[in-house]
C-alpha cells in the first residue's frame, strides 16, 4: 500500500521538508506538513469520546502501524484521532510516517508552550532531528534525561524560564544555577541551538557549546564571558567545529573597548573594505526565508592559534557576533578590498 502511495504522490511528496508535531490551541497534539508559504495539519490527536453512543457513527478503527485506533474525517484537521494515552499512539502514527517518508525529511517536536498546566511531554520518536521546547527549572532535568537516552538531536530551539513564587503572585527570578545543564548534555552537542535564557545570569552555551551555530539570548551576559569564549576559541581549546554565534543581551550593554583590548583583537585599516561574513544555516525554520546566517561585516578579527584560521567579531550595543571563516588569516586579508 505504501508503494501505491508512493507512486502516486511523487510531486506532492517532494514538496515535504519536514513533518512536525505540535499542539493547538486545545492543546492537544497536532501533526503538520508544509503547505506552500504555509503548513497544513494532517491529523489531530484527541481524548476519549464523552458520549461515545452520540459519535458512534462518525469515527471508525483504523489500523496504525500495528495499533488498532479510533479516527474520524475533519474537515479543518485530516484525520481525528482518538486515545487515551497519546504516546504509544503518536509512537505508531511516527512509525507509519516513517516507513512512508524514510529519511528525504526532517521530523520535528514542538512541546506545548502551556508547561504550568501540563506535564512537560517529549516521546521518544526515531529520527527526530529538530526539538522545540519550553521549560522551567523543575522540568530541565526531564529534558536533560531525555536528551541523554536519545542521539544527538540536529536543532534544539530552547526556552528555559524561572519562577519565584510570592503568594498570589509570581515573578521572575534569576536561576540558582548558572549552569542549567551539565557541561557532557547533549544540549550542547545540537548541530544548531537556539536557547533563550532570560533569567539565566550566565549562558553557559559560551562554554560547553559543540555544535556549529548557535544564537544566545539572555538578560545579561558580562564583557568576561565574551573575553573568555573568544579566548578558548584562539587557543584551539574548544568550539572547534563552530560557524556561528550571535549573543543578545536584553538588560546589559557590551563594552566594546574592554571586550576588543581583552581578546587583542586585530584591526582592518578603516580605509578599506572588510568581507562580509556568512553561511548556510544548518535549519530554516519554516516562517523563514533566508537561508544563510546574518551577515558579519566587522573591522576587527582574531586568529586562531592552531590553524590561522580567522573568525570576524562584531560588537554592537546589546548583541555580539561571531563569525569563523574557513581561511588563513592571510587568505582572509587578500579579499580585503
Amino acid at each position: 500500500m505504501n508503494k501505491l502511495i508512493k507512486s502516486s504522490q511523487i510531486r506532492r511528496f517532494k514538496s515535504v521538508s519536514f513533518i512536525q508535531y505540535g499542539y493547538g490551541r486545545s492543546d492537544e497534539p497536532l501533526v503538520y506538513i508544509p503547505y506552500k508559504s504555509t503548513r497544513y495539519t494532517i491529523l489531530k490527536l484527541s481524548g476519549p469520546f464523552e458520549n461515545s453512543a452520540r459519535y458512534e457513527n462518525a469515527y471508525f478503527p483504523l489500523n496504525i502501524s500495528g495499533k488498532i485506533v479510533d479516527v474520524r474525517v475533519c474537515i479543518f484537521h485530516g484525520l481525528v484521532v482518538f486515545s487515551r494515552s497519546w504516546e504509544p499512539v503518536i509512537e505508531s502514527i511516527h512509525n507509519y510516517l516513517l516507513d512512508l517518508f524514510g529519511s528525504s525529511v526532517e521530523y520535528r517536536w514542538t512541546t506545548s508552550p502551556r508547561t504550568e498546566l501540563y506535564k512537560l511531554f517529549i516521546p521518544r520518536l526515531k529520527n527526530l532531528s529538530v526539538l522545540h521546547t519550553s521549560c522551567g527549572e523543575k522540568e530541565m532535568k526531564t529534558v536533560d534525561n531525555y536528551l541523554l537516552s536519545s542521539p544527538a538531536i540536529k536543532r534544539i530551539d530552547f526556552f528555559i524560564f524561572y519562577h519565584l513564587d510570592a503568594g498570589l503572585f509570581r515573578r521572575c527570578g534569576y536561576m540558582k544555577t548558572e549552569e542549567p545543564f551539565p557541561p557532557e548534555s547533549k544540549l550542547y552537542q545540537a548541530e544548531s541551538l537556539e536557547i533563550t535564557q532570560i533569567e539565566v545570569a550566565i549562558p553557559a552555551v559560551l562554554r560547553h557549546f559543540q555544535g556549529r551555530q548557535a544564537v544566545i539570548k539572555c538578560s545579561r551576559c558580562e564583557d568576561q564571558d565574551l573575553i573568555e569564549f573568544v579566548n578558548r576559541w584562539k587557543s584551539g581549546e574548544a568550539f572547534k567545529n563552530l560557524e556561528y554565534l550571535k549573543v543578545e543581551s536584553e538588560i546589559s550593554e557590551f563594552h566594546q573597548n574592554h571586550i576588543l583590548a581583552g581578546i587583542r583583537a586585530k584591526h582592518i585599516d578603516t580605509t578599506r573594505n572588510p568581507p562580509t561574513h556568512t553561511v548556510l544555516k544548518t535549519y530554516i525554520d519554516e516562517s523563514d526565508d533566508e537561508p544563510n546566517t546574518d551577515p558579519i561585516t566587522s573591522y576587527t578579527y582574531v586568529v586562531r592559534e592552531s590553524d590561522s584560521h580567522v573568525a570576524s567579531v562584531l560588537i554592537q550595543r546589546k548583541t555580539f557576533s561571531f563569525g569563523v571563516w574557513d581561511k588563513t588569516e592571510g587568505e582572509f586579508l587578500r579579499m580585503v578590498e
